[in-house]
């Protein structure tokens, strides 16, 4: 079964924003890179909690938005490497703290406000957006290039697509 990319993926309330990253951390493989994307409020850092909760992270409350630090790392089955460009004013001072030191291909990269730094995110990647649709809903535009990516995104979509529970 081939999905069309990008697909949207309404949410209804934060525990279903949670399940979905749950399983989808479960999928990642050392080396993927997620870009996220949304408005402040719209639930990327908890989406990269509930990722590294699949991924196998011991201590999820300690997943918090990296945003004066550009980057912090979790222990999970692979490292996590949780990225926040929010504070960059401009892409150069991504390079200027050392922000490609996080591409580890041992490791799964989680990026929030991607778009701050899309030109040096790898092509194949998992982008996800995020937008606010109520007060705790919002809709999810998910697509992915590279085989690996595409492939995750396929199984992952399966794994709730036609479960009527999840809606």
């Amino acid at each position: 079964m081939n999905m069309d990319f990008p697909l949207l993926i309404p949410i209804s309330d934060l525990c279903q924003l949670q399940a979905l990253g749950v399983e989808l951390g479960k999928l990642l493989c050392p080396g993927m890179v997620v870009g996220l994307q949304g408005l402040l409020g719209s639930g990327k850092t908890t989406l990269v909690r509930a990722i590294a909760v699949g991924l196998g992270c011991k201590h999820p409350e300690f997943v918090t938005s990296p945003t004066y630090v550009l980057v912090q790392e979790y222990s999970a089955r692979c490292p996590i490497f949780h990225m926040d460009a929010y504070r960059l004013k401009n892409p150069r001072d991504f390079l200027e703290m050392g922000g490609l030191e996080a591409f580890d291909p041992e490791g799964v990269l989680l990026v929030e406000w991607e778009e701050k730094i899309r030109q040096y995110l790898p092509i194949n990647r998992i982008h996800i957006s995020l937008v606010i649709t109520g007060e705790a809903s919002r809709t999810m535009e998910v697509s992915g290039q590279g085989g690996q990516e595409t492939a995750v995104l396929e199984k992952w979509t399966r794994s709730f697509i036609n479960n009527p529970s999840f809606y």
